[in-house]
């Protein structure tokens, strides 16, 4: 394998500090399903069918867009401090207010729909306006450009939220997501945790390598459910041409 190159944000990203029940170590971003209901031994309740269209449980069924807006709006302005004040983390009580006020006034997430990418868009500028920040968010960009405008705005300090679609045309395909493998089995870097589609997640760097036969490798790290995990970008790109489209799939 050939040399290693990683494009990142300068800064660490949102955090959220243990709790010792829904979150057992410090997280990488947040996650809507800390605002699932749950009872005295934290378990998840279950839930009649009308009892699943209240706030909290739409936001933790629907809400990783509402999760991605806000991190990422936390993330810029954190940069606007001053030195030394912009480094701090969330309380799992905290988050949970923040996300369901952001809910409220920002980023209303609808049952079974979630949160769309251009009422994100235009709801993340109305934000800068308000707080004089000098950002533009946009939805839908050329697929062809997308890794290369994912590079601009990592080298920029922003992270990228971007989305894979419900899978269209072929309901049983999945994206994958890794995890770094600290054992390098076989060579490998990285290994399979979980699978997803019809989710945002936040893109916060990007490593390129060529492998043994040549060939470039591009995983983007990725933000998801408040963890970290690693996105293969031709597997998501692939995803994407042959079971969705790219009005559901972008950034």
């Amino acid at each position: 394998m050939e040399k290693l190159t990683e494009i990142s944000i300068k800064s660490k990203y949102i955090s959220v500090l243990p709790d010792g029940k829904l979150l057992r170590e410090v997280s990488y971003g947040g996650s809507q399903e800390w605002v699932r209901p749950r009872d005295d031994k934290g378990k998840k309740l279950e839930l009649g069918r009308w009892q699943k269209l209240k706030k909290p449980n739409v936001i933790a069924d629907c809400g990783c867009g509402l999760v991605a807006s806000e991190d990422v709006l936390t993330y810029l302005e954190k940069k606007e401090m001053p030195a030394g004040r912009g480094e701090f983390d969330y309380n799992v009580t905290a988050y949970q207010s923040m996300l369901m006020d952001a809910d409220f006034h920002d980023f209303p997430v609808l049952p079974y729909g979630g949160l769309s990418g251009i009422l994100m868009a235009l709801n993340m500028n109305r934000i800068f306006r308000q707080k004089g920040m000098k950002y533009k968010a946009r939805w839908i960009n050329n697929p062809k450009k997308m890794f290369a405008r994912m590079q601009e705005m990592l080298e920029a300090d922003i992270p990228v939220i971007f989305s894979a679609g419900p899978g269209i045309f072929k309901k049983k395909k999945f994206i994958r997501l890794f995890v770094e493998d600290g054992n390098f089995k076989n060579g490998k870097r990285f290994k399979k945790s979980v699978s997803f589609r019809n989710h945002y997640v936040t893109c916060t760097g990007i490593l390129t390598w060529r492998d043994a036969s040549g060939k470039e490798k591009r995983m983007l790290r990725v933000s998801s459910w408040g963890r970290k995990y690693y996105l293969d970008f031709d597997e998501y790109y692939n995803y994407v041409e042959s079971t969705d489209n790219w009005l559901f799939s972008n950034m």
